[in-house]
């Protein structure tokens, strides 16, 4: 009787009026869960990867007061380097120096009872930047000796660390004749001058008539001869 009783409650349900609404009920559902797989859920890992984007960028902007300083340190510092450069520009030269400087060299040798015999002006010396050739060309042994003497040549020439890309070197070959002590005296004072002057190739000979090759010798006429150079701003 039980089995019986249930049969026909489930035949109560199983009606074809009632499938009428439970069909497209049970259809609604499942296109609504197949709506939800292939729309929502790849809107879900869009929304995680955006929220992802969000926190990598709110983490660089968080760095930028980091990178702020680090950027005002880094102009603070090349400031200064600045400055110790034009420091160091205005030491070793000076605008007006260049139309002094061989008169300054006049009246030492007055004062120290010398006489000018030759100034001779050199060319003059610019810095400049040398570039290496990195292509390959095909040339003889001897093309390639002669390019490795010109790079040393250049390479030799920017050998002063003085020479700044804003200065120039001036260079003057000088001779005069006097005394020992005299002579003494005026290189002396040559190496004090103000900017600062350089004195190379520094050449000591006799010329007296007496046949003694002892340069100390006070009353001996000598012959000096050296390269004076300063530098002076373009």
């Amino acid at each position: 009787m039980t089995n019986l009783s249930s049969n026909r409650t489930k035949n109560k349900y199983l009606t074809p009026e009632n499938s009428v609404f439970i069909i497209p009920i049970f259809t609604g559902i499942f296109t609504s869960i197949i709506l939800i797989l292939s729309i929502f859920t790849p809107l879900m890992y869009r929304l995680k990867d955006t929220n992802l984007e969000i926190k990598i960028l709110e983490e660089k902007i968080s760095y930028i007061p980091i990178y702020k300083k680090y950027i005002n340190k880094i102009l603070d510092i090349r400031n200064m380097a600045k400055k110790q450069q034009d420091r160091l520009i205005n030491i070793i030269s000076d605008p007006n120096h260049l139309k002094t400087v061989l008169s300054e060299i006049n009246k030492l040798s007055l004062v120290n009872n010398l006489s000018i015999e030759e100034i001779e002006p050199i060319p003059i010396v610019r810095y400049t930047q040398n570039k290496i050739n990195t292509k390959s060309t095909k040339s003889k042994k001897s093309k390639k000796k002669k390019v490795k003497k010109k790079t040393n040549s250049n390479l030799s020439k920017n050998k002063d660390v003085l020479l700044l890309p804003s200065l120039e070197k001036h260079t003057f070959k000088i001779s005069l004749t006097g005394k020992y002590n005299n002579i003494l005296v005026f290189l002396k004072e040559v190496e004090f001058l103000q900017p600062i002057v350089l004195t190379e190739n520094i050449n000591i000979k006799s010329i007296g008539s007496q046949k003694n090759n002892n340069l100390s010798n006070e009353n001996e006429l000598l012959k000096l001869s050296f390269d004076l150079s300063t530098y002076a701003q373009k």
